[in-house]
């Protein structure tokens, strides 16, 4: 760890673990995977929308039997 937050810091932090070994290599998913996962997060808040108000109707419908 460094004192000072700087990118000339950082480059001189990656360099001495790159130097000595002590990362692991990244898998980077591809394009269409990140493109697919995209839309499935921009889908969820309207399925979300749709289905929170039911939930709550029908909970205040069920009221404590």
């Amino acid at each position: 760890m460094r004192i000072n937050k700087s990118d000339p810091n950082d480059a001189k932090g990656l360099a001495e673990m790159a130097r000595m070994g002590w990362y692991r290599e990244a898998a980077v998913k591809g394009a269409e995977n990140w493109k697919t996962r995209s839309m499935l997060a921009a889908r969820t808040k309207p399925v979300n929308l749709r289905r929170d108000p039911d939930n709550q109707m029908r909970g205040l419908c069920k009221g404590s039997e």
